[in-house]
């Protein structure tokens, strides 16, 4: 289950990376230029989605789950762990997550311009990236629940410290740790979640986690 956590948290903050490189032009076989490397990468999605047949797309597509929402609600609201865990990522999420003020703080504050922002959103991503991709060790701690608080823990001291500094370099850094953070804490969450929640009611309630995020 560490592992599969780990794959999943390892594509979202590759993605979030393109922030950084979205905007680098692209040249053909003839050195011709055809665009963004953001428009090429659209392409692609569309051509993945848009032209997958109907059968595949009803192959992948899961059951129908016997269990309601209502019930799923009753169970977290009942099971003190599993609301702890939605709660401490609703937390995170509401009164924690600085993207939306990312084109301020790089224009403002720091006065680097688009490049600023750019590297304000892909740097928590990449830390991301790189616990998610260096995340052996996460197998080997027996106290997921500790190990939740202690990530939290540094998560939210290193997003404080970005509000404190005026430097991009240390803010970048500090993004970095927070989201190298944040992916553990996710990890071992999920991990929780998915074993303490009966078969019936794991797809209800991972839906309400992922949900926040």
């Amino acid at each position: 289950m560490i592992y599969l956590g780990t794959y999943g948290k390892s594509a979202l903050p590759g993605v979030r990376i393109g922030f950084a490189v979205a905007d680098q032009r692209i040249t053909d076989a003839a050195g011709r230029d055809v665009g963004t490397l953001a428009d090429q990468l659209s392409k692609i999605k569309s051509m993945v989605t848009v032209n997958t047949p109907p059968v595949a797309r009803g192959e992948i597509a899961a059951p129908a789950a016997p269990a309601t929402m209502v019930e799923a609600l009753r169970f977290v609201r009942g099971t003190r762990l599993i609301l702890g865990i939605l709660l401490v990522d609703t937390s995170a999420m509401v009164f924690g997550m600085p993207r939306a003020v990312f084109p301020a703080l790089g224009l403002e504050t720091f006065h680097g311009g688009p490049t600023a922002v750019g590297l304000l959103f892909a740097a928590p991503s990449a830390g991301a990236l790189l616990a998610a991709a260096t995340s052996g060790w996460a197998s080997r701690i027996d106290n997921a629940g500790r190990a939740v608080l202690i990530a939290v823990t540094v998560w939210g001291a290193a997003l404080a410290a970005v509000g404190l500094t005026r430097q991009l370099p240390l803010a970048l850094a500090l993004l970095t740790v927070a989201g190298a953070a944040d992916v553990v804490s996710e990890v071992f969450r999920l991990t929780i979640l998915q074993l303490r929640t009966p078969d019936a009611l794991r797809g209800w309630v991972t839906a309400l986690l992922l949900a926040q995020t």
